[in-house]
């Protein structure tokens, strides 16, 4: 039985961060935080970028069983959830790098903290640094292998072919060197090559943008997606240019 909505804690805001709460979490349609005045006690520590949900890093030692954080990730559509947590147990059970549930309400997921960068900021921090594109290209090759064991345990389990469509760069956490995906809500039916494509062109538009770094590692993972998983460079070149363009749509229409 997963949690039912419980008594409103407070309709008007968010909880703080470092706020300590007892029980146990949920939000209700009207996205309000509510908590069951028993049980487990959480601490607020941070919350993450979303567009779609509410992510917050927290910290409950009766769910870890020890000092250490979870990620809270309260969804706006439950059917989100239940297609994100049936993607986790099918990862997690075919040994895809990705966190584990610890617990499942009506409406969240505490999920296990993958302590670690995510990919937009680690290439960020190596431009910063200076770093010559070869020594960043292990996590180029880890970000491809994590690829390549998602679509095939996706398609033994589904025995459909299953794509990650959203490849924000942000959805992947680099940790000693290998690389864990976060994010499955818009997994869904499709071609490899719309993952590479898209992932080329979110890397080339990072700010600041076609820097050498940059063209190096979308030259080095395009190689790597033709050579080794034998994708269709046409393909990945076609979603590329369509990604592209519709960045480039996206930026103007903010503006």
């Amino acid at each position: 039985m997963y949690s039912p909505i419980f008594q409103i804690l407070d309709k008007n805001r968010a909880p703080l961060i470092g706020e300590r709460v007892r029980g146990v979490i949920n939000v209700n349609s009207n996205n309000n935080i509510l908590i069951k005045l028993k049980m487990n006690s959480y601490t607020f520590i941070k919350r993450f970028r979303s567009k779609r949900n509410r992510v917050y890093l927290v910290r409950n030692p009766a769910i870890t069983r020890q000092k250490r954080n979870c990620v809270l990730k309260v969804f706006s559509n439950p059917g989100d959830l239940v297609k994100e947590a049936a993607f986790l147990e099918i990862l997690k059970q075919q040994g895809v790098r990705v966190p584990r549930v610890l617990h499942r309400g009506s409406n969240y997921l505490l999920l296990e903290y993958i302590d670690g960068e995510n990919l937009a900021d680690f290439v960020e921090q190596m431009e910063k640094k200076g770093v010559p594109p070869e020594d960043v290209y292990p996590i180029a090759d880890s970000l491809c292998k994590w690829l390549k064991s998602f679509y095939r345990a996706a398609q033994e389990a589904l025995h459909k072919r299953i794509i990650m469509k959203d490849v924000n760069l942000r959805n992947y956490i680099v940790r000693d060197g290998k690389i864990y995906g976060i994010d499955f809500e818009e997994a869904g039916e499709g071609s490899p090559e719309e993952d590479f494509g898209k992932i080329c062109a979110f890397l080339l538009t990072y700010r600041p943008e076609y820097t050498l770094l940059k063209l190096e590692l979308v030259r080095y993972i395009f190689g790597t997606a033709v050579k080794k998983l034998k994708l269709n460079p046409d393909l990945i070149m076609n979603e590329l240019v369509k990604e592209l363009l519709a960045i480039k749509r996206r930026r103007k229409g903010s503006n």
